[in-house]
């Protein structure tokens, strides 16, 4: 149990949610997993573009980024989701952000 536990929590952390969906391993199966590898590497940039904070979750899926976690005014609040909105590939954003 306790080797799974730090994967069960890089899991928790990891920036982008991977969906492979069911498939035969055709072409629209591979096209899944490029898209998966895609929104994976999109999350991964803007967070570390973001400074890699702790409070912030950035999860990308097919061009819609969504923000989860803690900020500490509403104008952090705007200015991060400004910033992310600006980013090539970010077609919306999807503010699930908390002020505290």
């Amino acid at each position: 149990m306790w080797k799974v536990l730090p994967l069960f929590i890089l899991l928790l952390t990891a920036c982008a949610s991977v969906y492979l969906g069911s498939g035969t391993g055709n072409a629209s199966g591979e096209r899944d997993l490029a898209g998966a590898q895609r929104d994976a590497d999109c999350s991964r940039r803007l967070w570390q573009q973001l400074g890699q904070p702790a409070s912030i979750r950035v999860e990308c899926r097919a061009g819609v980024v969504y923000l989860r976690g803690v900020v500490s005014s509403a104008e952090s609040r705007r200015a991060l989701v400004r910033f992310v909105a600006r980013q090539p590939g970010v077609e919306r954003v999807e503010d699930r952000l908390v002020v505290r």
